[in-house]
C-alpha cells in the first residue's frame, strides 16, 4: 500500500506532504512523492542535457530536504510532462497508489480548502481517491487520524462510498462518524422542517445499519445531524477536529472509476477545515479488507 503525494517547492507542497505522512502512519503505508517538471519550462532557457540535470538536481534537493527527519519509508520521483495534472496522472498509472494527495489552491484561506487549476483538472480525471490538504496543515502538530467523517449519501452511483469510509476508519483504528447536512433556508414552514428532519434522521440511521454490517455492531460509530440555512452553513456548524478526515463521493455525472465533484460537495469542501478525500464513482477500492484487523 502506498500514498502518492504531488509535491511542489512552494509552502503548500509541505501541506500535501504532511497529509501524506499522516495517511502513511494511519494506514501503515509507504509514501511516494513526485515533482513534475514542465517540459516547456525545462526547454525555454537552455534546451540541453546540462540544464535538465540542473533542474532535476534542484527538484531532488527540495524533496530530500522536505522528507528529512520524517522516519517514514518515502521514495522520491521526478517526472517530465506538459502539465502538472498530466504528470500526476502518469505517476498514478505507473505507481498504482492507494490515493493521490495534493494541496489546495495557493489562494485558499488558512485552514480551508479550495481547488486550484491542477486540482480542478484532477477532479475530472483522477482514477483513484483524491485527498486535499488544507492550507497551513504543515504547521499542525498532528501525527495520525483520530476520526473519519462520511456524508450520509444515498445517491445512485455512490454505493462504494460508505464501504471506502469504513475501510479507512478500520485501517486507521479510529471511530467512523456519519453526518447528514440539512439546509433549512427554503423550507416554507415548521411542518416541512419537521418532515425533512425526520427523513434525515431515518436516513442516517439506515446508513449506520449498513456501516455496522461492514464494521460490526461493536465498532465505534457516531451520528450527527447538522442544520444551517445552507449546506455550507450546516457543514460549518459541524464539530470538526484538526486530526479528522472527511470523505465525500463523486457526482452522478462522473464516469465509472472517475471523480467529479458535485455542486453540493463543492460547497461542503469550502466550509470544512479538515483534509478531504473525494472518492471516484463506483470505483474506490477499500484500503483494507473489512473484517480483518489493522496490521494483519
Amino acid at each position: 500500500m502506498s500514498v502518492l503525494v504531488g509535491y511542489t517547492s512552494e509552502p503548500r507542497g509541505k501541506d500535501a506532504l504532511k497529509l501524506g505522512c499522516i495517511f502513511a502512519r494511519s494506514f501503515d503505508a509507504k509514501v511516494d512523492i513526485v515533482m513534475i517538471i514542465l517540459r516547456e519550462r525545462a526547454s525555454v532557457v537552455m534546451p540541453d542535457a546540462s540544464y535538465d540535470m540542473m533542474v532535476e538536481e534542484q527538484a531532488q534537493a527540495w524533496m530530500e530536504e522536505a522528507i528529512e527527519g520524517s522516519n517514514l519509508t518515502i521514495r522520491t520521483h521526478i517526472r517530465y510532462a506538459d502539465s502538472a495534472e498530466e504528470g500526476l496522472l502518469d505517476a498514478v498509472v505507473e505507481l498504482k497508489p492507494t490515493m493521490l494527495v495534493i494541496s489546495g489552491s495557493k489562494r485558499s484561506m488558512l485552514g480551508r480548502l479550495s481547488l486550484g487549476s491542477v486540482g480542478q483538472a484532477l477532479m475530472a480525471t483522477c482514477p483513484v481517491p483524491l485527498a486535499l490538504a488544507p492550507r497551513g496543515m504543515r504547521d499542525l502538530k498532528i501525527k495520525a487520524l483520530t476520526r473519519v467523517t462520511v456524508g450520509a449519501d444515498n445517491r445512485p452511483g455512490n454505493k462504494d462510498l460508505l464501504a471506502y469510509a469504513c475501510s479507512v476508519a478500520k485501517r486507521s483504528e479510529v471511530p467512523l462518524r456519519i453526518v447528514s447536512w440539512v439546509a433549512t433556508q427554503d423550507l416554507p414552514d415548521v411542518p416541512s422542517h419537521s418532515r425533512v428532519q425526520e427523513k434525515a434522521e431515518q436516513h442516517i440511521q439506515d446508513v449506520r445499519e449498513q456501516a455496522e454490517i461492514l464494521l460490526g455492531a461493536d465498532y465505534p460509530i457516531e451520528l450527527e445531524l447538522t442544520e444551517g440555512n445552507s449546506i455550507e452553513e450546516a457543514a460549518t456548524n459541524t464539530d470538526w477536529r484538526e486530526s479528522g478526515l472527511a470523505v465525500l463521493g463523486s457526482s452522478q455525472l462522473a464516469q465509472p472509476r472517475k471523480l467529479f465533484m458535485s455542486s453540493v460537495a463543492s460547497k461542503i469542501m469550502r466550509a470544512i477545515p479538515v483534509p478531504l478525500v473525494v472518492v471516484p464513482r463506483d470505483g474506490a477500492d477499500p484500503i483494507s479488507v473489512l473484517g480483518d484487523t489493522h496490521g494483519e
